[in-house]
């Protein structure tokens, strides 16, 4: 009877530690892609201006240029930071699993 009681609580206590672990973020955004949104919008905010004569052609270039610097800056770190979370995310369940059956 004991053992049977032990067995059901480390199950239960398995699926409340694995279920958020299998969940991973949902549907949280990276920062690179909020970033990635903003610059978008940035852009946008550049060709209005130009557009209303608020900043001239030389300016909007340059500012196209710093931009988009950092458009490839962001698209790098959501490249680098894609893989890294789908292999850490595989690990925990295996470790979590070695953990209670050590």
């Amino acid at each position: 009877m004991f053992w049977i009681l032990a067995a059901a609580l480390t199950a239960i206590t398995a699926l409340a530690i694995l279920s958020p672990l299998r969940r991973g973020r949902g549907g949280a955004a990276p920062a690179a892609a909020y970033d990635l949104r903003v610059y978008r919008d940035q852009l946008a905010e550049v060709e209005r201006d130009l557009d209303r004569g608020v900043i001239g052609p030389d300016d909007a270039q340059r500012l196209r240029a710093e931009i988009g610097r950092k458009v490839l800056d962001a698209d790098r770190r959501a490249a680098l930071s894609a893989p890294a979370a789908r292999g850490g995310r595989a690990l925990w369940p295996a470790v979590a699993l070695v953990a209670m059956l050590a």
